[in-house]
């Protein structure tokens, strides 16, 4: 049975020697501390990290480091306060090939808001504080149940994992931020198909196949039938069951802006006022897609993964590290997605540096942009221009489209990809396109529990 050496309910700050890593970024995107320069043996190749980062606690795969650093005050831009400057020095915890910071000084708790979550993407459709609590309600109970588990089934509680809401589990100063992406195309077809014509046209052909957190809904021209438009979204079903039931006249104007001028409420809801997900309007990929429907793609399961991915697992007396042999084990998820499995890995990556995790705020999947620099044109303009985010915020994109404005004389279907292929199905430009989740972590190297022995039963 697993049993704390650390704390969860108080996850204090230990501001730690400041490290260059990647993927795992601070608060801001400039570092703002001085560092020492770790060896060739640093975070990286254990965390696979890729960004810089000053966090407590770092493990660093050295033998016999001793060096001292010293950590200058950063801002703080999640309590809006400045933590006081920490001094620290590598000493050996008796870890073979592991070395840790530690640090002295009081914790930098980030003071809980009210309401905690805000809605995906910092969008603006709730405007009343009661509706705004309500969404940061929604969300704080999903991170409950994340953390509770099942310990019937050797699956909880998942001590590593927060409810940063609770005021007995904060996130603590420095948190660190981890970017988690993957390709949007579906694997799960890529596998079961042949030829590159043959998954772009099974994956085209129904939202139910496109399982990667993102979906699309392609439009054609209906006398040449090339492709004029396609719209990609990657905003869990959740949210517009929660929006619809405190603003369904919202819920109608975002459809009639995002998808067509023609929708009516009687399309959407039912005659009891019941908001139907897989409306006219957003169930198929050729009429449009206000938001998933696939049934593994929603927000409540990005949180469950999130949470059953947090327990550092054991089988024989082995430490799991293989995605698959991961999500096998702690059954979290889909082995055959992109997503899934590397989700996993990469949170019991964080999970195994002994720190505690939750999501980051606001808690959603986004979509991590689209790499069209190697496309090319009729007119040689750049096809990444004709690339637009319009929903979410900056760096949190919810929906976007690609269209070629009409004055430009050609359409998407005119555009060609890297291999010289023109775009046929929505599907090839997903290809392209990643997806994204954001973990979040403090003390880090703290969080001692014994690994859980076994699998999910």
């Amino acid at each position: 049975m697993a049993h704390a050496r650390g704390s969860q309910a108080a996850c204090r700050s230990l501001h730690g020697c400041p490290a260059t890593t990647a993927g795992l970024a601070s608060a801001q995107s400039t570092p703002q501390a001085t560092r020492t320069a770790f060896s060739a043996h640093s975070p990286q190749a254990f965390l696979g990290l890729r960004g810089p980062a000053a966090f407590p606690g770092q493990y660093v795969q050295a033998r016999d480091l001793q060096r001292s650093c010293q950590l200058l005050p950063s801002p703080n831009l999640l309590s809006h306060q400045q933590p006081p400057a920490r001094k620290c020095s590598i000493e050996s915890r008796g870890l073979p090939g592991v070395c840790r910071a530690a640090a002295t000084g009081a914790p930098s708790a980030v003071p809980p808001r009210s309401p905690y979550f805000d809605p995906p993407g910092f969008v603006d459709d709730l405007t009343s504080a009661a509706e705004k609590r309500g969404w940061s309600d929604w969300i704080s109970r999903q991170m409950d149940r994340a953390v509770k588990g099942t310990p019937s089934r050797n699956d909880g509680p998942r001590r590593q994992f927060l409810n940063p809401s609770k005021p007995s589990t904060p996130l603590v100063e420095p948190v660190t931020y981890k970017d988690i992406s993957w390709t949007a195309f579906p694997r799960q077809v890529d596998v079961d198909t042949g030829s590159d014509s043959a998954r772009w046209a099974a994956a085209d052909k129904s939202r139910d196949v496109q399982d990667e957190y993102c979906e699309w809904s392609v439009t054609r021209d209906p006398v040449s039938k090339l492709i004029t438009k396609v719209t990609f979204t990657s905003e869990g079903p959740e949210y517009w069951d929660y929006l619809a039931s405190v603003n369904p006249d919202k819920v109608l104007a975002l459809y009639q802006q995002h998808i067509s001028a023609d929708v009516k409420k009687a399309d959407l809801f039912d005659t009891e006022g019941n908001y139907n997900r897989r409306n006219k309007w957003n169930s198929t990929t050729t009429r449009g897609a206000m938001h998933l429907i696939q049934d593994s793609n929603s927000l409540s399961a990005e949180i469950e993964l999130a949470g059953g991915s947090s327990i550092v697992r054991t089988s024989d007396g082995q430490i799991l590290e293989d995605s698959q042999d991961l999500i096998q084990c702690g059954q979290y998820g889909a082995p055959g997605r992109n997503s899934d499995p590397h989700i996993g890995s990469e949170v019991n990556a964080l999970a195994r540096a002994n720190a505690f995790l939750t999501l980051k705020n606001p808690v959603a999947l986004y979509i991590d942009g689209l790499d069209a620099s190697t496309w090319t044109t009729p007119d040689g303009t750049d096809a990444q221009s004709f690339w637009k985010v319009t929903r979410g915020a900056p760096g949190l994109a919810l929906r976007a489209v690609y269209e070629v404005p009409k004055d430009k004389g050609y359409t998407v279907g005119e555009i060609q990809t890297a291999r010289g292929q023109r775009i046929e199905y929505g599907a090839q430009i997903a290809d392209f396109i990643q997806i994204r989740l954001t973990g979040a972590a403090c003390r880090i190297g703290e969080a001692n529990f014994e690994p859980v022995e076994g699998c999910v039963g």
